[in-house]
């Protein structure tokens, strides 16, 4: 959550996305990764998933879950709901929520910049 506040405050702000390609390395190589791209400024990417070689299996979502920070419970939602209209902050799109088959864990998306 402090991450998505982060991002919701404007602490996050560059406007460059380089893809970060996850191609079935272990968290700690993409945690170096992810490193070496916010050491430049930046503090967003696309994740490009389909040269995964375990694409949507457990591998997958195992550095899914270490990149993207999951719904902390089930007030997710409207406390990120609530802190946006809070700080007039509005939505560009539709809110994403999925979960991992494999583990069960929750992840949203709020879209709040068009890029």
């Amino acid at each position: 959550m402090k991450h998505l506040q982060a991002l919701l405050q404007g602490k996050c702000t560059s406007h460059i996305l380089p893809f970060l390609w996850m191609k079935g390395e272990d968290n700690e190589t993409i945690g170096k990764e992810l490193d070496k791209i916010e050491k430049c400024g930046i503090r967003e990417v696309c994740l490009e998933s389909r040269p995964h070689p375990d694409f949507c299996g457990p591998k997958w979502w195992e550095n899914l879950d270490f990149i993207c920070a999951e719904a902390e419970n089930e007030n997710t939602f409207s406390e990120v709901l609530d802190y946006m209209r809070a700080n007039n902050i509005t939505l560009v799109g539709a809110v994403h929520d999925f979960s991992c088959p494999v583990n069960g864990k929750n992840y949203m998306f709020f879209p709040i910049r068009i890029i």
